[in-house]
């Protein structure tokens, strides 16, 4: 009986460790209040485009200097981020995602990107520009619901 418990619990903690992991990388739908909704004109999207534009190197910057500070302007918006691949490929539940490089060591910009032809098309090094929604810092600054969009 002692061993059918054991089995079970560990069954149980197993998938609540895969909960909070899948919690992490996107669990949630975006939010979508007022300064977020999807503009219905070209021109509006251009204007938000420009006032909601930041490099990687500006968005882990923040994310170093006060985590607090840019959950509560970054977490949960939606934004663009441009910058240079660092790496292209796939995490541990085979989601692909790319990372764009920062002036920090060991953190950078990391977006999920659905769209696998147009990460195939990609390569490192290269400029590009990321619309998507913050989720925070979790070693990397993560972006999820992402698309490339041209420069």
């Amino acid at each position: 009986m002692k061993k059918t418990f054991k089995i079970i619990l560990f069954i149980f903690l197993g998938l609540i460790a895969i909960g909070v992991v899948a919690r992490a990388l996107g669990g949630e739908s975006p939010n979508k209040d007022s300064a977020t909704a999807a503009p219905n004109s070209d021109s509006t999207e251009a204007k938000n485009k420009k006032d909601h534009t930041y490099t990687a190197v500006q968005l882990v910057s923040e994310y170093t200097q006060n985590e607090v500070r840019a959950d509560e302007n970054f977490k949960g918006k939606l934004f663009w981020v441009t910058g240079t691949v660092k790496s292209i490929g796939k995490d541990i539940l085979n989601k692909p995602y790319i990372t764009l490089s920062s002036d920090d060591i060991i953190r950078s910009v990391q977006c999920y990107i659905t769209d696998t032809k147009a990460l195939a098309a990609l390569n490192q090094g290269v400029q590009v520009t990321i619309k998507g929604t913050c989720k925070g810092l979790m070693m990397n600054v993560l972006m999820q619901d992402c698309e490339i969009v041209p420069n």
